[in-house]
């Protein structure tokens, strides 16, 4: 499912909802995987957006991971997570 006032744009066999979006909000939500081998410069989408946006420390070792676990009980959703990026989009002339 959707979030309210959020449309199906894309989607294929292998996967109902590929894209969504809010357009009276200017929201676009894109499904791909910046962590495959395959993603150019994934790696670094995901360090700026973790780090750089975000403002997250770069603590994502395996020990870390664990503790957190540990410490604070964390397991996986039982839902899927979308993280909608909202950018402005600048038409050129």
């Amino acid at each position: 499912q959707v979030p309210p006032q959020f449309n199906v744009i894309a989607g294929s066999d292998n996967c109902a909802i590929a894209a969504m979006s809010c357009e009276t909000k200017h929201f676009y939500g894109v499904q791909f995987h910046p962590e495959v081998t395959h993603t150019h410069q994934g790696g670094r989408l995901l360090q700026r957006f973790v780090m750089d946006i975000c403002h997250c420390e770069a603590r994502w070792t395996p020990a870390a991971i664990i503790e957190d676990v540990e410490r604070f009980g964390i397991r996986p959703p039982s839902v899927p997570i979308w993280i909608i990026f909202a950018l402005p989009l600048i038409a050129r002339s």
